[in-house]
């Protein structure tokens, strides 16, 4: 059963190849099951439990990149990342070369692990938003 984090990507995906968001059509419009195909059919547990942690991973991510101002470049490789994620098993796809690729690590350190709490309630109250 896939997880939300999962749902909610593939629906995503879905849409922007039907053209709703053009805006990312480049993420859906190149060949990555070629550039990431391993040969590999062997799928641990570890594999599924680590593929999906970095699906739900790249949720968190965005929705703080957006918060701070994250560069439509920066946007491209999460959702690319999340791409391989979603069809890793499906196609058999090394999502830890991905990993590496899209430098998931440096933007989880850029905007998660150094979250200042005062900024971003400063950008909170920026955007009107109210705490409850």
């Amino acid at each position: 059963m896939a997880s939300l984090s999962e749902a909610r990507f593939s629906n995503f995906f879905q849409k922007v190849r039907a053209g709703k968001f053009p805006q990312f059509e480049e993420v859906v419009n190149w060949d990555y099951i070629s550039e990431y195909h391993t040969d590999s059919d062997l799928w641990e547990e570890d594999q599924f439990m680590k593929r999906r942690m970095w699906i739900r991973r790249g949720e968190s991510i965005l929705g703080w990149m957006i918060l701070f101002g994250a560069t439509r470049e920066e946007i491209l490789q999460v959702l690319s990342f999340m791409l391989v994620c979603l069809d890793a098993y499906k196609h058999h796809l090394d999502f830890e070369k991905a990993y590496a690729d899209f430098g998931f690590e440096s933007l989880w350190d850029k905007y998660i692990r150094s979250i200042d709490y005062e900024e971003f309630d400063k950008a909170r109250r920026e955007r009107g938003q109210k705490d409850e």
